[in-house]
């Protein structure tokens, strides 16, 4: 019997190298394009009121700029949970600012040492007893009608008890104005009684509201002592949690689910196209096939039994039976003349006919899998024997 050979090959590494190339550029080209996304602003689409992103006149990101350079770790968040449990860290102030923020917020604001709000309507609940808001703030708060003056300043008889207002000495007035009573103490009086800041300190608990919006936005932020204000109110902690409440921001402490950022965007479209332009790279063969010459020749008996060994280590009795039945059956087929694709009962009868005893045949072919060497082995010499009777040896 004439044994064939098969051959093996493995590739070198600088052959491995040269395979990777295309896919090596290719990782390069993401990773540069990534890196460029991540460099180039994106603050310009961001146009919500007070957001720390927002360039524009109604957004914040001026005053946000000027407390980092100061050395205030800024953190900035639109999630209600986040800023609850940031502000609760030591030396930490939090700063709410937007029209509306969750109803129930304000069930959490006694663990938090200093709060500002800012720009928040007409607020009503534990944190505002002693505070009465007046006005409207149907527009954008910060925007005044064009006839209310641009200023208030702070009077030399006033009873304004607070040292960042002292030092701002003049800042923007505003539509919503506040009423106080003790232990708030009203600053910058708009109109009888009617005030543009407030703020209380009580123990370790500080509290301040400004409700006009201009203090802080870019349009109006050099306006005056607004800066003054804004960075002396907000900046009196190491640390400030930038939380933006809106319209949207729902009835509980819940996080909205944040808009996909637009350089994440243009990151999925460019891994699509990198993604075609690999299985492009990889789908066409550039050039002639180039035959090699395989290295290391090995006879084909020792990948049967290396294959034989390896079904033995997994004690795969079952696969080996099935498939000595199969090759078995296979054979006896074209012995009788019978197709591949023919039924059991063609096959049976087919061996009825050649003169076998067709229980024997049946519990040879299609009988229980064997469980072990020994069971395998007799399986072996009876499927050989049943090959022999039917060619009648």
């Amino acid at each position: 019997m004439n044994q064939q050979r098969a051959t093996v090959a493995t590739l070198s590494a600088r052959q491995r190298l040269r395979e990777s190339k295309p896919l090596l550029i290719l990782i390069g080209i993401i990773v540069a394009c990534m890196a460029l996304l991540l460099i180039i602003p994106t603050n310009s689409q961001d146009r919500r009121p007070f957001s720390a992103g927002n360039l524009h006149d109604e957004g914040s990101a001026a005053l946000i700029e000027v407390l980092r350079e100061q050395g205030v770790n800024v953190f900035v968040t639109s999630s209600p949970e986040d800023a609850i449990a940031r502000a609760q860290q030591p030396d930490t102030t939090l700063a709410v600012a937007g029209d509306v923020v969750p109803l129930n917020f304000q069930m959490y604001t006694d663990r938090i040492d200093s709060i500002v709000w800012i720009a928040n309507g007409q607020m009503t609940g534990p944190e505002f007893n002693g505070v009465t808001f007046a006005g409207t703030s149907q527009l954008l708060p910060g925007v005044l009608k064009p006839d209310v003056p641009a200023t208030v300043r702070l009077l030399e008889d006033s009873t304004c008890r607070s040292e960042a207002a002292k030092r701002a000495g003049e800042i923007s007035k505003s539509e919503v104005t506040v009423s106080v009573h003790e232990p708030w103490t009203g600053c910058f009086e708009q109109s009888s009684g009617q005030f543009v800041y407030a703020e209380k300190i009580e123990g370790d608990q500080f509290r301040a509201i400004i409700p006009g919006g201009a203090v802080v936005q870019n349009k109006t932020i050099a306006q005056a002592g607004n800066a003054a204000l804004a960075l002396n109110t907000l900046g009196r902690n190491a640390n400030l949690v930038w939380f933006v409440g809106s319209l949207n921001a729902g009835t509980t402490v819940a996080a909205p689910a944040p808009p996909m950022p637009l350089w994440l965007k243009y990151g999925i479209l460019l891994l699509g196209l990198t993604m075609a332009m690999l299985a492009w790279v990889k789908g066409v063969r550039l050039g002639r096939l180039v035959p090699e010459n395989l290295p290391t020749p090995v006879p084909a008996i020792e990948t049967v039994q290396g294959r034989g060994r390896l079904l033995r280590s997994n004690r795969a009795h079952a696969h080996a039976a099935t498939s000595l039945r199969v090759h078995t059956a296979r054979r006896i087929a074209r012995r009788l003349g019978v197709t591949d694709h023919s039924s059991r009962a063609a096959l049976t009868e087919a061996i009825r006919a050649s003169g076998v005893d067709v229980m024997r045949a049946d519990d040879t072919l299609w009988g229980p899998a064997p469980t072990n060497d020994q069971d395998l082995a007799r399986l072996a010499q009876e499927l050989k024997q049943l090959e022999a009777d039917i060619r009648h040896e």
